[in-house]
């Protein structure tokens, strides 16, 4: 079950008092279940609050300026195992923190684990860019077009598979490709697609 945000249950006496709608309004309006409308009000009856007083006061172990230092970090080195960071905060902050914490203010901060994508560290978008303007000069027409270059697969790879990035965001990792053992294949592209 989803955790109600904070801000929904301190409407809840606003709108009951204030306004004086009913519990059964409330709950269609700010979208809660009947319990936690009454619960919100009996809690603010009887502490002053919509929730328990040890609920609200209870303080975040990351501060923001962790939570930022946390956010770089991944953005430098987004395939950091949770035992990393934890070791990074403390070396770096001097906070000590648990896994279960480190989970959770990842998900708070919209962070979540996701496969790899990986981008050469070689590609160069202005010199690409450059060479796409000089072919379309001297070419007239694209069918005089043909590429062959030697293509290969290399299945061993010390490269990480799972990382951390924002939600709605890939995972991009940029690094040397490794090479291990490898299989040629000197394919031709034309536009119509690869030549045997």
């Amino acid at each position: 079950m989803a955790r109600v945000p904070q801000a929904l249950k301190d409407r809840v006496p606003i709108l009951y008092h204030q306004q004086e709608m009913s519990v059964k309004r409330i709950c269609r309006v700010l979208g809660l279940r009947k319990s936690t409308a009454y619960h919100a009000l009996q809690y603010h009856q009887k502490y002053g609050v919509s929730s328990k007083p040890s609920q609200v006061q209870r303080r975040r172990k990351l501060t923001t300026t962790d939570v930022i230092f946390l956010m770089s970090l991944l953005d430098q080195s987004p395939t950091l195992f949770l035992d990393e960071i934890q070791s990074h905060l403390y070396r770096q902050r001097k906070i000590s923190v648990s896994i279960a914490t480190l989970t959770r203010t990842l998900r708070r901060i919209d962070y979540t684990n996701k496969n790899v994508s990986r981008e050469a560290i070689e590609r160069d978008q202005i010199r690409r860019a450059a060479f796409m303007n000089h072919i379309g000069e001297i070419i007239t027409n694209p069918d005089m077009l043909m590429f062959t270059d030697e293509s290969s697969v290399d299945r061993r790879t010390m490269a990480r598979r799972k990382g951390w990035a924002k939600a709605g965001n890939r995972c991009v990792q940029r690094h040397h490709f490794i090479r291990g053992q490898r299989y040629s294949v000197l394919p031709v592209l034309t536009i119509n697609g690869i030549v045997a």
